[in-house]
């Protein structure tokens, strides 16, 4: 199956068909006997049913879903300043704007989780999810650096996060 196959994200799908599309990618993407050219145009047909999803309402689960395939494109294939995709400067911005707490309250409220209510563990929960993905590219995060570098304290914080 030929990635060019695949629709553009104004196709209207269903978030199912979307969910699909996004498994298919990301396993492709991940074959190790594949190009990096290839693998590169599957994670971006990742990419392309992950925003596609957002637009379909499952907000929730996508920042994590797009967080986790830049992160592998920037671990397996490396950093490209150029590329939005593999930037990782870029990536730790947009992970920076999508979580919703400060890190001094994810802090707190880490602190006891366990009698927070749905809605708070949910929302630390996803926070968790998002930053993950990020733990395989620790050792690029250069302390000396203002765009990774406060991403660094948040990685701390995963083992207390629900």
């Amino acid at each position: 199956m030929n990635v060019r196959e695949f629709p553009s994200s104004d196709t209207p799908r269903s978030l199912e068909e979307w969910e699909q599309l996004r498994d298919l990618a990301v396993g492709r993407m991940q074959r190790p006997g594949e190009s990096a050219e290839a693998r590169l145009r599957w994670a971006r047909t990742a990419l392309t049913a992950v925003a596609a999803k957002a637009r379909c309402g499952d907000q929730q689960r996508t920042a994590a879903e797009s967080v986790a395939i830049r992160a592998y494109l920037i671990k397996e294939l490396g950093e490209d300043r150029s590329d939005p995709d593999r930037n990782l400067g870029s990536l730790c911005s947009d992970v920076l704007n999508d979580l919703e707490i400060s890190l001094d309250t994810a802090e707190r409220l880490a602190g006891d989780w366990r009698t927070s209510s749905r809605e708070r563990i949910l929302q630390l929960r996803r926070i968790k999810n998002t930053l993950t993905p990020l733990l395989l590219l620790r050792e690029h995060l250069k302390d000396d650096d203002p765009t990774t570098q406060p991403i660094r304290a948040w990685l701390n914080l995963i083992p207390k996060l629900p």
